[in-house]
């Protein structure tokens, strides 16, 4: 009785585990609304690009643009950004949904930025620095950190 007991369970286990979808999801929402879609989802469609906001001051201050560019598309900023000179990037934040990785020429040294990002890229080493970005979706395993450091 115990053994058919055992292999019913281990069976039903096996069966449960093998259903199981995989879906690919990311985050999408506010700082106070967090919603998990497939990617496939209309809202995600509709949403067809990663968005990336860059200010020239500490404080999210200065001249600030707020770029889209598909995913997985490296942008090179260096000669842009901000218009008429070249001072650098002090605040970055990624759009919500998404994540976006500060690089110079796109690659070498690098800074993750999830939203809502940093205000003082001096606390982070990378004041001045951000030639590039490359976006993608947060997936469903990504964890958003908080800290002071954050808008």
């Amino acid at each position: 009785m115990r053994s058919i007991f055992q292999i019913s369970l281990f069976g039903s286990l096996a069966v449960s585990i093998a259903a199981r979808p995989v879906i690919d999801q990311i985050v999408v929402g506010s700082q106070y609304t967090v919603e998990v879609v497939p990617v496939k989802d209309e809202k995600v469609k509709a949403m067809g690009k990663a968005g990336l906001y860059l200010c020239s001051e500490v404080g999210f201050r200065g001249t600030c643009i707020h770029y889209t560019t598909p995913w997985g598309e490296c942008t090179n900023i260096w000669q842009t950004f901000p218009p008429g000179r070249r001072e650098g990037v002090s605040a970055a934040g990624a759009d919500p949904g998404n994540w976006c990785t500060l690089q110079v020429n796109c690659r070498g040294r690098e800074l993750q930025i999830y939203y809502p990002g940093y205000k003082d890229l001096r606390e982070v080493s990378f004041n001045d620095k951000a030639a590039s970005y490359n976006c993608a979706a947060l997936g469903r395993s990504e964890t958003v950190m908080w800290d002071d450091q954050q808008r």
